[in-house]
């Protein structure tokens, strides 16, 4: 299965490379551009910040790391939000390793509601899903890409809503574990919600694992 193999290969991103390149990886799952062009770019900023080495990032100015970016759309904020980004992780956190053993033991919602009080740091349900599964290794996470949230039934307009607001997302998990439950019963007694959510997303987006991680694979 597609998801099984992707989900085995990206939770060797933070052995491989560290627990920076691991939650910038998933934190650039909240831009909008396909990721088949996301994930070279977060590679390639990689060699150029000592995989997001916080003291090397926070030296590096908003122009270079547009520069760097800019065959994505929006470089110059996206370049602003992951400065920002990582200046909230030093504050809360102090290091990537602190943020990592935050996503291996505390609350989503308690991480999501201590760095929301940073400005401009593009930090949604989201990604910080993705850093709870990818990084912290939780399989009770979905990440509510616009293909997962038609296929639930959420609005485009909702799904924006979902993805920043306590309640509902806490209501979103709790419905995605009953599909999960219902999946077991009908004979998939191994699927995660992290493995179902990420299979919509490949099925829908027509991603193939293969596509991924490649020119960069993890041993």
């Amino acid at each position: 299965m597609d998801a099984d193999n992707y989900l085995k290969k990206v939770r060797k991103l933070k052995g491989e490379f560290g627990p920076g390149l691991a939650s910038v990886y998933c934190w650039f799952y909240s831009t909008p551009q396909r990721w088949t062009r996301i994930e070279p770019e977060i590679f390639k900023l990689k060699e150029h910040t000592d995989s997001f080495d916080l003291e090397n990032v926070s030296k590096i100015s908003e122009i270079r790391l547009a520069r760097l970016l800019k065959s994505l759309v929006f470089s110059n904020a996206i370049s602003k939000q992951l400065k920002s980004y990582c200046k909230s992780i030093q504050d809360e956190y102090g290091s990537w390793a602190g943020f990592a053993q935050a996503l291996e033991n505390e609350d989503i919602f308690s991480i999501f509601n201590k760095l929301r009080r940073h400005h401009d740091i593009r930090l949604t349900f989201k990604n910080l899903a993705a850093m709870k599964s990818f990084v912290g290794f939780s399989d009770d996470f979905l990440i509510l890409d616009t293909h997962v949230a038609k296929v639930l039934g959420i609005t485009k307009e909702s799904r924006n809503r979902y993805v920043v607001q306590d309640e509902l997302f806490k209501g979103l998990l709790g419905f995605s574990e009953k599909i999960t439950d219902l999946l077991k019963l009908e004979g998939w007694r191994k699927m995660t919600t992290i493995e179902w959510s990420l299979a919509i997303w490949f099925n829908k987006a027509g991603i193939h694992a293969g596509d991924l991680l490649t020119r960069f694979s993890t041993r």
